[in-house]
């Protein structure tokens, strides 16, 4: 038996035992076996601990937990308080505020495991990463959803979706999209176990072939990053188009939170799906180097949507209070049928009926 096929053998043993064992039997077997202390001294001797892949990716987590929780909590608060009003857009602007808080939950369990040792159990390995990708996925057709009904408003409004706010409709569509998201992130689920890296016992996944990794690496990229990213693209493009020939001048206004919006789902997100794309393609050891850091910046979508919605007009950034704002944005004035050329709309207006929200990524 080689050294690699005896830490597979190791690595499905310590999957099945309980946590508080996997030390002594890690332990044990390095001092009685010399092919496997001969694979932990090379581990021992590489760099284990490092600023970039483990402190700045904690930060980054940290500052996320502390401004997106808040905010988003606000963010479904004032959506809440006046729900029987609420739109079939403010209804989606709910469930991704929803889905944002949820995914900067799981924050505080992540954050321990980069400094240190899984923590946890195997079991557990799963499930959070389980979550990560659902609250992922979710919030990814969440924006989709957004930015197709906008597109269809704005350019189509005779061809409108036939959503009411208040009838099954909406249900049925939310639970489509987490029934998707569900779906998609069931990977998760099957892969992710508990292996050694850098001599500690990580939360990771093991493919059964090169094969498997490359197929579901592209995959979560593909559904996760790419779709999404040209739908989003064309959609906004043909928005703001349309709002540059409005005659009023908060047009270029909402053209710049368009921008806004395109621009924070590709720069947060980009970085992760790079480093997919580095591993397909056998450049392991960097994306390894850059994994924590991208993945602890998509949660920056998760925490930056409050405050695109909440200071995108002049006029909301002169009310005294934060969930003054939110109120103004989610319901003043926010309904499904987008304003007409011959009405100078307020921002509030056109934010409603021409963007989307958007959102994170790990």
């Amino acid at each position: 038996m080689t050294p690699f096929q005896k830490v597979e053998d190791v690595c499905g043993h310590l999957c099945t035992t309980p946590l508080g064992n996997n030390s002594v039997i890690w332990h044990q077997l390095q001092s009685s076996d010399p092919d496997m202390q001969q694979i932990n001294d090379s581990v021992s001797n590489s760099t284990s601990w490092t600023v970039t892949n483990n402190v700045v990716p904690c930060v980054l987590l940290g500052l996320c937990f502390l401004v997106g929780i808040p905010g988003n909590v606000l963010v479904a608060v004032a959506i809440l308080r006046n729900l029987r009003q609420a739109t079939v857009t403010v209804k989606l602007m709910l469930n991704l505020a929803v889905t944002d808080a949820l995914s900067l939950l799981l924050l505080p369990f992540w954050i321990p495991a980069l400094l240190g040792p899984w923590p946890y159990s195997p079991d557990f390995c799963k499930l959070l990463s389980y979550l990560v990708y659902c609250t992922m996925y979710a919030s990814v057709l969440t924006i989709t959803m957004m930015s197709m009904q906008r597109y269809m408003l704005v350019l189509y409004p005779r061809c409108k979706l036939k959503l009411h706010p208040r009838g099954s409709g909406v249900k049925a569509l939310l639970g489509v999209l987490w029934t998707l998201a569900l779906v998609l992130a069931s990977p998760a689920l099957l892969l992710r176990k508990l292996l050694p890296n850098e001599g500690r016992l990580r939360c990771q996944p093991l493919y059964s072939s090169d094969g498997q990794k490359v197929a579901v690496l592209l995959s979560e990229t593909l559904l996760g990053f790419v779709v999404p990213g040209v739908i989003l693209t064309i959609s906004y493009l043909c928005i703001a188009r349309r709002v540059g020939r409005l005659p009023f001048t908060s047009g270029k206004r909402l053209s710049r939170l368009v921008t806004w919006v395109m621009a924070a789902f590709f720069i947060f997100w980009f970085p992760s799906h790079v480093a997919n794309l580095l591993q397909v393609a056998g450049f392991q050891d960097v994306a390894e180097s850059i994994r924590n850091v991208a993945g602890a910046l998509t949660f920056f979508n998760s925490c930056l949507n409050p405050f695109l919605y909440a200071f995108a007009s002049p006029r909301l950034r002169g009310s005294s209070s934060l969930m003054k704002r939110l109120e103004r944005v989610c319901h003043s004035k926010l309904g499904d049928t987008p304003p007409p050329d011959s009405r100078k709309p307020s921002l509030c207006t056109q934010a409603g009926n021409l963007t989307t929200l958007n959102q994170t990524p790990v």
